[in-house]
């Protein structure tokens, strides 16, 4: 029983039943009407010593028009895919319906250790260091995969996980045509101006009460 596994393995077993969990959540396509079947794009339920890794794709990254990768932030491990992946769901529906005559795909992307508030590594930018050169890595392997077509690349950065795909950007050249950061901290040492980021557009949302935010508002 699940009660007498080692505790490595039943983190393993709990990030495995979150990832068939978020694997059943179909989406409706709001313009066609058509099931979208989730993909397994990234699994590793034993990574970063049992929060796993998982990335979840609604749409086919490697024929879809328009592709983003979403990067989410604190405390967010592979038994969080089921939540998260919803947020992908809303962007593939968003963008199906401010653009039916385009393809989508949208990618949650748990694939980097993200930071704790218990242990203080939140307020280091040693993770996002790390997560920052994998998200890198995983975007050249989306654009490899197309084989040169055509598609507009995005990523979007949430909390802490925009800090990650800032780093990511001005470090290693992260590979993307748009870059959206969301309720941001900041993206990353050394970078002062959007240009700093290397040549995506960019665009930055934050809700005016978020305390997260504040810590990456330099006014107007």
């Amino acid at each position: 029983s699940q009660g007498r596994l080692p505790a490595s393995e039943r983190d393993a077993l709990t990030n495995a039943r979150a990832a068939m969990e978020a694997l059943g959540n179909e989406l409706e396509d709001p313009v066609t009407g058509e099931p979208v079947v989730p993909l397994l794009h990234v699994y590793d339920p034993r990574a970063w010593n049992g929060e796993g890794a998982v990335a979840i794709a609604y749409g086919d990254p490697d024929t879809a028009d328009n592709v983003t990768t979403m990067v989410p932030g604190t405390t967010v491990k592979g038994e969080s895919i089921p939540g998260d992946s919803g947020h992908a769901r809303r962007v593939y529906e968003s963008a199906r319906l401010a653009d039916p005559y385009s393809t989508t795909a949208t990618i949650m992307w748990i694939g980097y250790d993200t930071p704790e508030f218990t242990d203080g590594t939140v307020a280091s930018q040693s993770m996002a260091t790390a997560g920052g050169e994998r998200l890198a890595d995983y975007v050249d392997g989306l654009n490899a995969a197309r084989r040169g077509s055509d598609v507009h690349m995005s990523v979007i950065g949430h909390s802490y996980g925009s800090t990650t795909v800032g780093i990511s950007a001005t470090e290693n050249g992260l590979d993307v045509d748009d870059v959206i950061l969301v309720g941001s901290p900041g993206a990353g040492r050394g970078t002062d101006h959007a240009d700093d980021l290397g040549g995506p557009t960019v665009w930055v949302g934050n809700a005016s009460r978020d305390p997260v935010a504040v810590l990456g508002d330099n006014g107007w």
